[in-house]
């Protein structure tokens, strides 16, 4: 394995119950859950207390008012969101693809609180 958080509280988010045990990665998959003892791994991440989940897919999302200002979506990034469905209100831009061509050439910002605000509003 490449990763391992030993002792991570987790879900497999098929509708089951949170479990604590370890998580096992190898390269971009998960590998094991469950008891993996000193299961040997390049880096190892004590997990004990803190959530570790699979990315969260946010079905209802109007992140298309900020993401030119935040590409990064830090927001969402954050909160374990990894995938978000824009336009489920039929409110979406047509076409799609030169909207989704302007963010992917969107620079990425670090920017909070009323900085944010301000920026957001100012592009309305």
């Amino acid at each position: 394995m490449t990763s391992s958080f030993p002792e991570a509280v987790s879900s497999t988010a098929a509708g089951n119950p949170w479990f604590s045990g370890d998580i096992g990665i190898r390269g971009d998959s998960i590998a094991a859950m469950g008891s993996l003892g000193n299961a040997s791994a390049s880096l190892r991440i004590d997990a004990k207390g803190f959530v570790v989940s699979p990315g969260f897919i946010d079905i209802h999302s109007h992140a298309r008012r900020g993401i030119l200002v935040v590409p990064s979506a830090e927001n969402y990034i954050r909160q374990g969101v990894t995938t978000a469905i824009e336009g489920p209100d039929g409110s979406s831009p047509l076409p799609i693809a030169p909207f989704l061509d302007r963010i992917a050439q969107t620079k990425p910002v670090s920017i909070s609180g009323s900085a944010w605000a301000m920026a957001h509003y100012a592009t309305r």
